[in-house]
């Protein structure tokens, strides 16, 4: 289905490149897989996990390892791609060291941390685009300071003191 933010004509009007490359499919997947990542370190360190079972999820769980025709077909059958991108970890890992991926995780953990690390990354992006806006209109401000305009004269002043 065709959106706004598809649109060839209206997409730069409601996003930006960079914006819509945060919320793509493959940086979805690619916070899934941090996500995964970062559990597995932190329970091999706590002794939840064989370090051997972090060190092979670690060297499996990239990007560019993910079937995305596959995670798709999986995805369409149960409904959300978490469990795909689990199984496919799972597969690479040697001597079935994969079965303690996601150990102990559920589909909500990694979807709301993958979509709050998504809204982080987005905030960066929305931040630095205001700091050029400020800039900008700071930059207008001092080149028409002197620029008469039309307004209505006002008679007084009050000032009000907030306490």
């Amino acid at each position: 289905m065709a959106s706004v933010i598809d649109s060839h004509i209206f997409k730069d009007i409601f996003g930006t490149a960079a914006m819509r490359n945060l919320w793509s499919d493959e940086a979805r997947i690619a916070y899934y897989l941090e996500w995964e990542v970062a559990l597995a370190k932190v329970q091999a360190k706590l002794n939840i996990i064989p370090q051997e079972a972090c060190d092979e999820i670690v060297a499996k769980a990239k990007l560019e390892n993910i079937n995305f025709d596959k995670l798709k077909q999986e995805t369409e059958l149960i409904g959300y791609p978490v469990l795909g991108v689990v199984q496919q970890i799972v597969s690479l890992c040697r001597d079935g060291l994969g079965e303690w991926c996601h150990w102990g995780a559920t589909t909500q953990d990694v979807t709301d941390s993958a979509t709050v690390m998504a809204i982080r990354d987005s905030l960066d992006i929305i931040e630095a685009d205001l700091d050029h806006i400020m800039g900008s209109v700071a930059q207008l401000a001092e080149d028409h300071r002197l620029t008469p305009s039309a307004s209505e004269q006002q008679k007084s002043i009050r000032r009000i003191k907030v306490e």
